[in-house]
């Protein structure tokens, strides 16, 4: 038999068609490794060709079994811990509601804080949320890496011209800022790979491109937070893939230079603003920075109230279902404004209305999950082969703990509150879109892990 009949006949038993081409290339390689071999021996080329393919086995067994081993496989590991997140954060926004119905006597809650009200919105986006996740799960995740270039420059150009449309309707308004910024992460990591193997030349281009990224996203508006988010997830990145030899051997070096840029350029940048008297965050901002630590200070008032609140409420909750009242009530004095508390619970706060609600032990637990669940993300980046799937995943996990830690931080008045969104559990909309392309990402790249070559 021979090489291209062996090869129809193995090619035939693989039913994933993306996987037979790094098959074919797989077997021909093998085949000709053998060939030499056998030429070193002292056979004819074609003596040599025929026995090479002999070695190789039965086609239709050698194809059955690499078509097992190559078949795409779902982390369904992964898929559970998404869909208990997404269940835990859907008992937490009840939970809120609840607590409204107990504040719905003195006619102090809106409209926003109904059953009805989170059904229909919060409901409607992680419908939404999930379907893009399915949607991305088989998508072909290499194409980013095919198209990294058009891909940045394009979400660049729109996020920018999209600032002539803050004014307009709150959908157009949401993809400026932020919403842009989740998306150039895995976009961003997508031209990193695009650079390897071009050594330093290759290292200043993503390292340039990383610095027009973030400025592009200053121009649009997007948060300080999210901007420094967005410069630590690329820089790391870069470094991470400068360890592993992606632009040449000398890691060192070009480590050192990658810092100078990364690190020393923002260094620079804040020591030039204090200098000259300016500062990088809002005056708002500063001045909860100045008050961390220091509870009677006037910045601290909002969170002051937010948690002496929800501890009130907690505590009032807890006596009655002990005395045994079968509809307890809150007393005026935690209802008062409580649209306005309840609507921060189940957004900007979640973290701290578990702590008040339920108790240190149980947001313990809920934390530890949460960052179980990030833990698990880096254990399939760290494992994954292929080169474009390891930088995207990486690029994505890192944001997501940027995320958690900042909004923790936030929650604790650990550090000067801003807007930034909890994975999962926060009541928000387009964000829930970001957050389940992500998941989708990951489950790309675990189901292709097979199918695709190492580089």
């Amino acid at each position: 038999m021979d090489r291209h009949n062996y090869m129809t006949l193995l090619t035939g038993q693989i039913r994933c068609r993306r996987a037979r081409p790094m098959i074919e290339e797989e077997i021909t390689a093998h085949i000709d490794d053998q060939k030499l071999d056998f030429l070193s021996q002292g056979m004819t080329e074609q003596e040599a060709e025929d026995a090479a393919v002999r070695e190789m086995g039965d086609p239709v067994e050698v194809g059955a079994e690499l078509d097992r081993i190559h078949r795409p496989r779902y982390d369904l590991r992964l898929l559970g811990f998404i869909i208990g997140l997404n269940g835990l954060a859907v008992a937490l926004q009840i939970s809120v509601l609840k607590l409204a119905e107990l504040c719905s006597p003195n006619g102090m809650v809106t409209q926003q804080l109904t059953m009805e009200s989170m059904l229909s919105h919060m409901g409607a986006w992680l419908v939404l949320g999930v379907a893009v996740m399915l949607g991305v799960c088989f998508f072909d995740y290499t194409l980013i890496g095919k198209y990294a270039l058009w891909i940045l420059g394009a979400l660049l150009i729109v996020m920018v011209g999209c600032t002539q449309l803050r004014g307009g309707a709150y959908w157009m308004r949401a993809l400026t800022g932020n919403f842009f910024i989740s998306l150039i992460v895995p976009a961003y990591a997508a031209v990193i790979y695009h650079y390897r193997g071009k050594g330093t030349a290759g290292l200043r281009r993503c390292i340039i491109l990383l610095i027009i990224t973030v400025l592009c996203s200053n121009l649009c508006g997007a948060g300080i937070w999210y901007q420094g988010m967005l410069y630590l997830v690329g820089g790391t990145a870069v470094m991470t893939v400068i360890i592993k030899g992606w632009f040449g051997k000398n890691a060192r070096r070009l480590l050192v230079e990658a810092a100078i840029w990364v690190i020393g350029l923002p260094m620079a940048a804040v020591l030039l603003l204090f200098l000259s008297g300016r500062t990088l965050l809002a005056p708002y901002q500063q001045a909860r920075l100045e008050a961390i630590g220091n509870p009677d200070k006037e910045e601290n008032a909002w969170f002051t109230y937010l948690s002496e609140t929800m501890s009130t409420a907690s505590q009032e909750i807890r006596r009655q279902e002990k005395a045994g009242s079968a509809a307890p009530s809150l007393s005026k004095g935690v209802t008062e404004s409580s649209d306005l508390w309840l609507s921060n619970a189940r957004s900007d706060y979640v973290w701290l209305f578990i702590f008040k609600m339920f108790g240190t032990w149980q947001g313990a637990v809920v934390t530890a999950l949460v960052f179980a669940f990030l833990f698990w993300l880096f254990v399939l980046v760290h494992r994954q082969k292929n080169y474009l799937g390891f930088i995207i995943g990486l690029s994505c996990a890192l944001m997501f703990l940027l995320e958690t830690a900042l909004y923790m931080a936030f929650n604790f008045n650990l550090l000067p509150g801003g807007s930034v969104y909890m994975p999962f559990f926060t009541y928000g909309g387009i964000n829930m879109i970001v957050t389940h392309l992500y998941m989708g990402l990951f489950l790309s790249i675990s189901r292709n892990e097979r199918l695709v070559p190492i580089r």
